[in-house]
């Protein structure tokens, strides 16, 4: 919320429903700084209340873009910069960041292993490619605790999983494991 309030200078906090609005949106960008930066430019032209219905849909704040020819092209729109970071990481940190984007919340190398590993994607491979997703900032965390893809990285990766025809699958595998773990918890 203070990014977002600093790069406004308070302008779009007129009143209680904008102030929350705003919250909601800080909420949704999770602290990417692009993010809150294109956010900020468009409170320009739109009420805090239009730019999260804006950001609100399932590709959330990947389509928000702006308009400045001076800014490098990957730096337009969280898309553009999740693209140019996917070009740069190896097939299998790809495949991994699009398999991991069916976790809804934290998770940590073991259960990305359960879930996520197969002959594509060898289990064996997996712990140098989870490592490398945390170097290139995919996954937030640290290697030996719980790690998340912030909304709109999750965002990214879910399109490359559907691209690849694996949607349905890895979803079924993470609702697999969800429900194993929840078993376990409870005994």
């Amino acid at each position: 919320m203070a990014l977002l309030e600093s790069l406004t200078a308070g302008d779009a906090l007129a009143d209680a429903a904008d102030r929350e609005a705003l919250h909601a949106v800080c909420a949704l960008l999770e602290g990417l700084p692009l993010a809150a930066g294109i956010a900020a430019s468009h409170l320009a032209r739109l009420r805090p209340d239009r730019l999260l219905e804006r950001i609100s849909g399932p590709s959330g704040p990947l389509d928000l873009a702006v308009e400045e020819p001076r800014r490098p092209a990957r730096q337009r729109s969280l898309r553009a910069s999740l693209h140019w970071t996917h070009r740069l990481l190896t097939p299998p940190e790809q495949l991994l960041w699009a398999r991991c984007s069916v976790f809804p919340g934290t998770f940590r190398l073991p259960d990305a292993a359960e879930v996520c590993a197969d002959e594509r994607l060898p289990g064996d491979v997996l712990p140098a490619v989870f490592r490398a997703l945390l170097r290139h900032g995919v996954l937030a965390g640290a290697e030996h605790r719980p790690v998340r893809l912030a909304r709109p990285v999750r965002a990214y990766g879910m399109e490359q999983l559907v691209r690849l025809g694996e949607e349905a699958a890895f979803q079924r595998r993470c609702l697999d494991w969800t429900m194993g773990t929840e078993g376990t918890s409870a005994g």
